[in-house]
């Protein structure tokens, strides 16, 4: 009877609450299905993807726009000072450029260099200028202009041009330039009021009643073709202005439909049949004026639908879904600003939802599946489950007689204190096999363990051979700590109670580490784990860290780094030199015989330089053609004098063969500062040492040369480099780059490092600008400009999702410089 009891109550546990369930998933399913919000939400996803993509499409193609296509100011200012000169001079009228052909002809070919630069720095499809001096009126007029034009600029610059066309401008600068002519060339460019690219920012800047500046009238046009051209294109231009205050033009940059296809390729934002979109929302209205689009049939002007918080394609064949997100291409209180540019994506409204439909279709159809098949599993499940564990239990409480633990009376619980009891028999077999464990893992372990106070010896089997010792047994304590303590003759670094050794062994090294962890007074125990394979990992990275790739020389950081230790103990200097050596016709090897010459150019240079790498010598190939000695600890400087004479001895009389077997010479520039003769500044010997370096290059070009202080005083090299360092401090004429700060142990970047980089054309050194405004006291203006302009450009970054929010930024500041309270707190907000 109580056999029987039991049996019912299992059942009964088992297969009420099964139901039970069942009908409570049913109602919750049912609810869902009726309820519809997770049909909803997978509606919901797919555009909520398609807008999270297009945000990142906007994200980059908004960055490009403001701050790379945009950056037209250089240009400009050149464009402005060749005014100026053309104008000083009297070559041009710049008040009436555009009625002078040979005039404008001279303007546009001295400026036209400086446009092919931008047009390859910006990555635009074409850049022009346009001369005007008049208002532009509704008929076409013929306007001097220079359109340059490169169909693929994401493709590497051909050397001599030869990718680039010239679609308007004088056929003397054709010439000059030696551009082919693109198919609808002509000599200068028709402008009326129709032309807006041209139009909207003169006209601004003609009638400026607010005083706006040019940046101000920047100008995106809407799309335009030129006349006999193939070309769709849209344009950034803004008006020039010269320094006198005279308006005589436009400037501006190309985009072509073709290269907007690129830079907004359908197939990144769907997997979807898709189309971007670029278009103008005028303040006010309700419908768009189409810019550019991949969808065919698409309307100049096009209106949206709204239903509930989701658009559509007006007039649309078929329901066509819309999201779009704006691009901040003006800023507010500009003309322009009433023009709201929009990036648009178009899915057909079917293919976006097809997935949650099917969902929807086959939830129902399996829910309903589910109930039926459940409710009757349950039944038979429960039943089949409850009879085995009740025979289970009475055979296993038949087959235990002898059991320490006491018996509950329910036999599913005294099975499962059968099952504990056996398992407890089965610890101590498990704790044996733990040492095998350590001896089949992967990573190489040995354990040691001492306990004075219980008389307790442990090693793992594998320890000794692991420190060296072979097969050798230790059988007691005294023993132990006697071969460790001969062990120490090979430790080479101790942290704590860390230790690691470096210990011969067939000649190839072992490096150890052991880890000791002293429980309690007289009980120690210890770990020791082979770190070969890591250590001798980071020796190589240290090695490549350190080394030029090509030569095997130091590289600027090492060699940096040694020359600023040695600088910090003058005892070891005695007489020194500062060798600066550029190789002369390297880019003439490259450009006519190939890099792998060039690369055997450099390596011949490196192996006779290698040569004088003694103990009072470092040699390193600083980047390019330039390498970089510095000779110290010499009695006098005529032992240095010799040393350098061999040197270029060496150098001047190796060579390498060429394809033809012709012999290429090795020819070089070099200068050389001394110590302490000349200065005891580092950076003061590094700069004077490529004065000497530079002076030698531009004079006789080809051997040694000491640098001389008095010309150097008088020298206009070092006045440029003074003012472009006003320049550098004045306009911020200085951009970031952020070398990233890797944890070894996992690999994830935790920071980076602000590098300092000048926009000026010769002092672009930052160890060389440090220098100079070291000569000028004006380390202060250097370290306020760094610090402010470094946190602000990396702010921008974060903003920009370049640079993840969490990310530490490391600024490199002047040891030497304290910035005052008030900039301090100016720097903390």
């Amino acid at each position: 009877m109580k056999k029987t009891m039991k049996k019912k109550r299992i059942l009964k546990y088992i297969l009420v609450p099964v139901v039970l369930l069942l009908f409570l998933e049913a109602i919750i399913f049912g609810g869902v299905i009726i309820n519809g919000s997770v049909i909803q939400h997978l509606k919901q996803y797919p555009k909520e993807i398609l807008h999270g993509r297009l945000i990142n499409r906007e994200s980059y193609f908004e960055n490009e726009m403001i701050n790379s296509w945009t950056q037209l100011d250089k240009l400009v200012n050149g464009i402005n000072q060749k005014a100026d000169e053309l104008t000083a001079d009297g070559s041009i009228d710049l008040q009436h450029i555009d009625e002078n052909n040979q005039q404008s002809m001279q303007f546009l070919n001295s400026i036209s260099d400086e446009m092919i630069d931008q047009l390859r720095l910006l990555k635009t499809t074409g850049v022009y200028v346009a001369f005007n001096n008049q208002e532009i009126k509704q008929n076409k007029q013929n306007k001097p202009c220079l359109y340059i034009r490169d169909l693929d600029p994401l493709s590497k610059s051909s050397a001599n041009n030869q990718d680039l066309f010239i679609v308007r401008g004088p056929r003397e600068t054709v010439k000059k330039l030696n551009i082919s002519t693109d198919s609808s060339w002509k000599p200068q460019l028709d402008v009326s009021k129709k032309d807006d690219f041209i139009y909207k920012p003169f006209q601004e800047a003609l009638h400026n009643q607010k005083n706006y500046t040019t940046k101000d009238l920047g100008y995106w046009s809407r799309s335009y073709q030129l006349k006999d051209d193939r070309h769709q294109s849209i344009s950034y231009s803004i008006p020039l202005v010269s320094h006198t205050g005279i308006l005589y033009g436009v400037v501006g940059i190309e985009l072509t439909h073709e290269y907007l296809s690129k830079l907004l390729p359908n197939n990144d934002i769907s997997e979807y049949t898709s189309n971007y979109c670029l278009a103008i929302k005028k303040s006010g209205s309700q419908s768009y004026q189409k810019v550019y689009s991949s969808l065919d049939g698409l309307n100049k002007n096009f209106a949206l639908n709204k239903d509930n918080n989701d658009f559509y394609l007006k007039d649309s064949s078929q329901k066509t879904y819309a999201t779009y997100t704006s691009i901040s291409t003006y800023s507010s209180n500009t003309p322009f600003e009433k023009d709201h540019w929009v990036l648009m994506v178009f899915v057909d409204n079917q293919d976006l939802l097809s997935f949650a439909n099917s969902i929807h279709e086959l939830l129902i159809k399996a829910i309903s599946l589910l109930l039926i098949v459940g409710i009757i599993g349950s039944v038979i499940i429960a039943y089949r489950l409850s009879k085995p564990i009740t025979t289970l239990s009475q055979d296993l409480m038949n087959n235990k007689k002898n059991k320490h633990l006491s018996q509950t009376g329910i036999s599913e619980i005294d099975q499962l204190v059968d099952t504990i009891q056996e398992m407890n028999e089965n610890v101590a077999e498990y704790a044996q096999r733990f040492n095998k464990v350590i001896e089949l893992s992967r990573i190489k372990l040995g354990i040691f363990e001492i306990d004075d106070n219980k008389n307790i010896f442990f090693l793992s089997d594998n320890f000794m051979s692991m420190i060296g010792q072979g097969t050798k047994k230790v059988e007691d304590v005294d023993t132990f700590k006697s071969i460790m303590n001969d062990l120490n003759r090979y430790l080479v670094r101790k942290e704590n109670k860390k230790y690691i050794y470096e210990i011969p062994n067939n000649k190839k090294h072992i490096y150890i580490e052991l880890n000791e962890n002293e429980i309690e007074n007289g009980h120690v125990m210890g770990l020791i784990e082979d770190i070969t394979e890591r250590t001798l990992e980071k020796k190589y990275i240290e090695f490549e860290r350190d080394h030029d790739y090509l030569t095997g020389l130091y590289n600027r950081r090492a060699f940096n780094y040694h020359i600023e230790q040695l600088f910090q103990n003058h005892s070891q200097m005695k007489n020194a030199a500062f060798i600066m050596i550029d190789l002369d016709n390297l880019k003439l090897l490259n450009d006519q015989f190939g890099h792998n010459s060039g690369d055997q150019y450099l390596l011949k240079v490196s192996k006779v330089l290698a040569k004088f790498n003694d103990q009072h010598t470092f040699v390193s190939r600083m980047a390019g053609d330039e390498f970089n000695m510095f000779m110290y600890g010499y009695d006098d400087e005529a032992e240095i004098e010799k040393r350098i004479e061999e040197i270029k001895n060496s150098l001047f009389i190796s060579f390498i063969l060429l394809e033809n077997n012709e012999k290429f010479y090795v020819r070089a520039s070099a200068g050389v500062s001394w110590y302490p003769r000349d200065s005891q500044s580092l950076e003061q010997l590094r700069s004077y040492a490529d004065y000497a370096m530079y002076k030698n290059k531009k004079s006789t070009k080809c051997g040694f040369a000491n640098f001389d202080l008095q010309s150097y005083k008088t020298d206009e090299y070092k006045q440029r480099k003074v003012d472009e360092l006003a320049m550098i401090i004045d306009r911020k004429q200085v951009m970031y780059y952020y070398q990233p700060i890797v944890r070894v142990s996992d690999g994830h970047i935790i920071g980076y490092e602000a590098l300092m980089r000048s926009m000026t054309p010769t002092l672009n050194n930052p160890e060389e600008i440090l220098s100079l405004a070291n000569q000028l006291n004006c380390l202060d203006k250097i370290e306020v400009l760094t610090m402010f302009h470094a946190m602000k450009d990396f702010i921008e970054n974060i903003k920009q999702g370049y640079i993840a929010s969490d990310s530490l930024v490391f600024i490199n500041s002047i040891p030497s410089q304290i910035m005052s309270k008030k900039q301090l707190d100016e720097f903390e907000e």
